[in-house]
């Protein structure tokens, strides 16, 4: 500032006018927070020591060369209209208010006074103090939202809160005991006992069954609280009633009844149906199969059987008719990866006479013909060429067929089964298959699971072909696996699927001997396969889908675990799991 402002604004008989300047410089750098003075071209005029410390600034710099973003700042606040002159700023690490100040000094071109004001530990202070609002809000939430009844009382067992559960479990309005003390409870007859007098006495956990006035008996858990001295301030306690336990007993029971019942008609079915015509099914995904199987049997619509090869589509086909209202008319089956291309049309819709050369001279009916009335299995419809396609789509759009050679349309009733181990969908995509005849077919869809992916039929397929072959054979009896040869046919992918399975099975009766069969009496391939992965040499082969080879490293860690902790409750804590995880991927693996 100069000395000729100072001479003409300050009274000089105290002070000369180089002692009041020493003196404002003194009070200006005295100032804790920074001050600096800028022209409208934002060239520093003037500034303290903490604008030089905490700013970086000085006076003869430009603000903008300094503090580009500041400099902005400031003019967009200065052309603000609505007089508004403070706004807060983040240099660094800190947080400072920043006020603006029109200066207007005689001989002097207009100026502004900028004062920063750190205020880092205040919006430390506010962040913190939002933190823990955020913290109480998702604690009110909790207790609010929570099933459990919730008291909380302070330390002479007076009532201070009580969630929306408490109400409806004691049938009461919180207005009702607030502020009343548990003894006062007690000795109207609302409840007999009080588990926050106990904790009061025991200054622990507590927990006891209480009985309400309206004769509901509650598991109640007291915990409670200390403040930092040590003292008891809160007593916070759970409560649930009983009967929502009985309650939920009796739906657990009523469930697993169904379920047994569910069970036992499909073991009957078993029995009666399934076994006769090999399938088997024990695993979760195949009985959902064979139930959609059955509920849309009865109907005449169309059915996409998809699986891969060897997983049993004829055999799921042939009891969707034995269960359809068709059951007494032909079933007929037609492989369309067997026929060559240039014979599939004739097979399928026939031929008239002399329709080409080397033809029937009376002609000959086609499959579809023949199957009038019925069903129609169309295995390996993704092989069908695409002349074929088009004649086939036509067929079940009119409801009719034309033999090869004739012109005369010829009513058609027939209802489609297809099967097929290819992806269709990709093919449509390759423009290998119709689209439209795609979705003609893709009306109900059954996708078999893999042998691989139903783990629980294994062993009780096993069994079935064992005697099977055993009686074909004549033998004595089914043969008896060791435990070794058993597992060893447990953890065995089946590529081939069922048709796999029931080879081996029929192998092992021919050749077994006299007594069980042991694990070198396997097929070498099988045993080759378990000794490479146990081993750990190779975990995966190409031949192995990922979902096996991450079951096979999965029983792998749970024997690990098992051998070296002695209680599930111990496993499941190493694995980060739960105890009835645990149990249910032992039995998974029979381990």
């Amino acid at each position: 500032m100069k000395s000729r402002y100072l001479q003409n604004r300050l009274p000089c008989h105290a002070y000369d006018v180089q002692q009041l300047e020493e003196l404002v410089r003194t009070l200006f750098d005295l100032f804790p927070h920074p001050v600096f003075v800028f022209n409208e071209r934002g060239d520093i005029t003037c500034t303290n020591r903490a604008g030089e410390s905490q700013l970086r600034i000085s006076p003869g710099i430009r603000l903008e060369r300094i503090q580009p973003e500041l400099w902005q700042k400031i003019k967009t606040y200065l052309q603000a209209s609505d007089g508004q002159k403070a706004f807060t700023y983040q240099i660094n690490s800190s947080t400072f208010l920043i006020r603006l100040q029109t200066l207007n000094l005689p001989g002097r071109q207009t100026e502004v006074l900028c004062v920063g004001e750190d205020r880092t530990e205040e919006a430390h202070f506010l962040e913190s103090l939002n933190d823990s609002q955020q913290i109480i809000d998702e604690l009110e939430s909790i207790i609010q939202s929570s099933p459990d009844g919730i008291w909380i009382c302070n330390e002479t067992a007076q009532v201070i809160r009580i969630n929306p559960a408490s109400e409806r479990i004691n049938n009461i309005k919180a207005e009702e005991v607030l502020g009343r003390t548990m003894h006062e409870l007690i000795e109207e007859g609302f409840i007999d006992c009080s588990v926050t007098l106990e904790v009061l006495k025991q200054k622990k956990p507590v927990s006891l069954l209480q009985t309400t006035k309206d004769r509901k008996r509650l598991v109640v858990t007291g915990n409670p609280i200390f403040d930092g001295n040590g003292q008891l301030s809160r007593i916070v306690t759970s409560e649930r009633n009983i009967g929502d336990f009985e309650q939920l007993k009796e739906e657990l029971e009523e469930e697993k009844a169904r379920h047994y019942e569910l069970s036992h008609h499909l073991n009957e079915l078993q029995q009666s149906e399934f076994i006769s015509k090999n399938i088997i099914a024990h695993s979760t995904n195949m009985i959902k199969v064979l139930r959609q199987a059955l509920t849309i049997a009865p109907t005449k619509t169309t059915i996409l059987i998809q699986g891969e090869t060897g997983s049993g589509k004829g055999l799921l086909a042939n009891l969707i008719h034995q269960h359809s209202a068709r059951a007494d008319k032909p079933f007929i089956k037609i492989n369309c990866g067997a026929i060559p291309h240039s014979l599939i049309e004739s097979e399928l819709f026939g031929y008239g006479p002399g329709a080409f050369t080397g033809a029937n001279k009376n002609g000959k009916i086609g499959k579809f013909e023949l199957a009038h009335g019925g069903t129609i299995l169309l295995d390996e419809i993704g092989d069908l060429p695409h002349s074929a396609q088009v004649k086939l789509l036509q067929s079940l759009e009119e409801n009719q067929i034309t033999r090869l050679g004739e012109t005369k349309n010829r009513p058609l009733d027939v209802r489609i089964l297809a099967a097929t181990n290819q992806d269709l969908q990709e093919m449509v995509r390759q423009n290998l298959f119709r689209k439209d005849l795609y979705y003609r077919l893709h009306v109900v869809p059954l996708v078999l699971p893999a042998l691989r992916e139903r783990q629980e039929c294994i062993y009780p397929l096993i069994q079935h072909f064992l005697k099977h072959f055993a009686q074909k054979y004549e033998k004595k009896g089914p043969p008896q696996l060791k435990p070794a040869a058993l597992k060893e046919l447990l953890d065995y992918d089946y590529p081939g699927n069922i048709r796999e399975l029931i080879n081996i099975c029929e192998r092992l009766v021919l050749l077994s001997g006299p007594g069980m069969i042991q694990r070198n009496d396997l097929p070498r391939y099988i045993v080759d396969n378990s000794s490479q992965t146990e081993s750990g040499t190779t975990l995966w082969d190409y031949k192995t889908p990922l979902p096996k080879t991450m079951e096979r490293l999965e029983a792998q860690v749970l024997e690990h675990a098992r051998k070296n902790f002695k209680t599930q409750v111990k496993m499941a804590t190493a694995l980060g799991l739960n105890q009835s995880t645990i149990a249910r991927k032992l039995k998974k693996y029979r381990l």
